[in-house]
């Protein structure tokens, strides 16, 4: 039997094979990490979106009470149907309501759980595709595979490779829209106890959210009522 005449070079399906192998990108511990943490980080996003929000609605409640002292005059007047605030402005800490309102702890700890098992899931899966596509590597070095065998594994690993990208981009949505809802479900607790609480003990005209480092420089202590609204959005929590 005659001994075929092995050359260096590539055959078609080694190339076919090569480049399968450059498109499907190597977990690096770098890029866990920075996955790790981008994720961790999203447990944030809820009190960061929570503050953005609180800050415009201060600055547009300081345009809409000093607009006609600067001379400048709307072109329609405003119409209150309700009661007339008596000028006051009272502040709530946000700090401390995101720190001390059990529901802001409840919905913080549930998404936070969420994204500590999502990663243990992918990354299983992730650590499962890379056994795979190792062995696949093995088989083909070793020359066990045929033509039809190599075209077939390529196709499934690839698949393989986008439906896990596809699943991860789906959870990190749902997470985005679980966060959003939270900040919702936040803040809308947060307007209404807050109006009541002035309604039934101060009739100030604004209550506004305070945090250190935003446009309000300084708050006067007699004017916080932080420990007031915590006490009403904390009750449904008491034991």
């Amino acid at each position: 039997m005659e001994e075929k005449e092995i050359t260096n070079q590539e055959t078609p399906e080694q190339t076919n094979t090569q480049r399968f192998a450059t498109s499907i990108p190597r977990e690096t511990p770098e890029k866990k990490e920075k996955k790790s943490c981008d994720t961790k980080k999203k447990c944030c996003v809820c009190k960061s979106i929570f503050y953005i929000i609180i800050v415009l609605a201060i600055a547009g409640l300081y345009f809409l009470h000093f607009y006609d002292k600067g001379g400048k005059k709307p072109t329609q007047s405003f119409v209150s149907t309700g009661t007339p605030g008596n000028g006051e402005i009272l502040y709530v800490d946000l700090d401390s309501i995101s720190e001390h309102y059990e529901l802001m702890k409840i919905l913080t700890t549930d998404i936070e759980q969420e994204i500590q098992r999502q990663t243990a899931i992918f990354d299983n899966k992730e650590k499962a595709f890379q056994k795979k596509y190792n062995q696949f590597q093995q088989n083909y070095q070793a020359g066990i595979l045929t033509e039809i065998q190599i075209q077939n594994a390529q196709q499934q690993l690839q698949e393989e490779y986008q439906a896990i990208m596809a699943e991860r981009e789906r959870v990190l949505t749902d997470l985005d829209n679980r966060q959003a809802t939270a900040l919702a479900q936040v803040m809308d607790s947060l307007s209404v106890v807050s109006a009541k609480v002035n309604a039934e003990r101060y009739g100030a005209s604004y209550v506004l959210g305070y945090k250190a480092g935003t446009q309000i420089l300084y708050g006067d202590p007699t004017k916080n009522i932080t420990d007031e609204v915590l006490e009403e959005l904390n009750k449904h929590y008491k034991k």
